[in-house]
């Protein structure tokens, strides 16, 4: 099927939107640059959860005229593109592969890899983005058909980032009654840096991390699962927001950040009673023309972010 569709009028109409979605990739996927110093051919496959709690999934997507995959994937691309302090950010979906009608009287599971761009603009609005990541969504979708290898071997394409929205798979099976054992047999290996799969029930969504160990720690892996359910339940508690306004901190980091603003100490890291902001207005002091602050929407020195946070306070 896939052969046939590169050599027929829908292989041109693809190749001519992945030539555009590439143009000014140059085959280089976003990338989240590792918190260690490993090799990639050395790691092993590692894994962390973090649960989401974010409300009604099925109210909000209904009203909202959406799907739980495509707020995660919103979710996802917004927490790349922070991470990477990136606005524009490629990383890769999968399809059920089933798109075309000869493929669904087949039994099995069809996984089809897919190139996947959206734009993180702060300006507009949260409800603005989710249409946005949709449309594109659509766009991707629209040519699932299309050979990956192909996709790889005209645009250069190598992704390091995954995305999987598996929610309401079935994890115990049974035929009349009688339950089935099941084996994993696929390759234990990392395929990707990192892959973000979206897991459980719209009831209990659970944010899934697979990691390359040689790459990033359990505490980082923690925390970006834990940043994509903060994304998620902040773009269903404000859909009206702007993006900027989306924050990626959970309630045990919002406390830390509040321990900060009442004045916590780093006695031990600096040797004596000084506070945060008293460490950051010597920095500002001494080295003002250093970068101090890296977002996906700006970079402040020492002295501008100074500047500014002297202005809010």
């Amino acid at each position: 099927i896939e052969l046939e569709t590169a050599d027929g009028s829908a292989g041109e109409a693809s190749r001519a939107y992945f030539r555009d979605l590439f143009s000014e990739l140059g085959g280089e996927a976003t990338r989240i640059a590792p918190k260690l110093g490993g090799r990639v051919e050395d790691g092993a496959l590692a894994r962390v959860e973090a649960p989401f709690r974010g409300g009604d999934l099925d109210r909000f997507t209904r009203e909202r005229r959406t799907t739980p995959a495509r707020l995660f994937l919103a979710a996802t691309g917004y927490v790349i593109a922070r991470y990477a302090a990136e606005r524009s950010v490629y990383f890769s979906m999968v399809s059920a592969g089933r798109d075309d009608a000869r493929m669904r009287a087949g039994v099995g599971m069809f996984v089809k890899t897919l190139p996947f761009h959206i734009g993180v603009d702060p300006d507009v609005s949260v409800a603005e983005y989710l249409e946005a990541t949709g449309s594109a969504m659509g766009e991707a979708l629209a040519h699932a058909s299309y050979p990956f290898l192909e996709i790889v071997g005209e645009a250069g394409y190598s992704p390091s980032i995954d995305f999987a929205c598996q929610l309401g798979l079935e994890s115990e099976l049974a035929f009349e009654g009688v339950p089935i054992e099941t084996e994993f047999v696929g390759d234990l290996r990392p395929k990707f840096d990192l892959s973000i799969h979206i897991e459980g029930t719209t009831a209990s969504p659970v944010i899934a991390l697979e990691y390359n160990d040689a790459l990033f720690d359990e505490a980082f892996a923690d925390g970006f699962a834990r940043a994509v359910a903060s994304a998620a339940r902040h773009m269903m508690a404000d859909p009206d927001a702007r993006c900027a306004s989306v924050s990626l901190l959970d309630e045990r980091e919002r406390e830390r950040v509040a321990a900060f603003g009442a004045g916590e100490r780093f006695e031990a890291a600096l040797g004596g009673g000084e506070t945060f902001h008293g460490l950051f207005e010597r920095c500002a002091e001494r080295y003002p023309e250093r970068v101090a602050l890296v977002a996906a929407d700006a970079t402040l020195t020492y002295a501008e972010l100074d500047a500014l946070t002297n202005r809010m306070a």
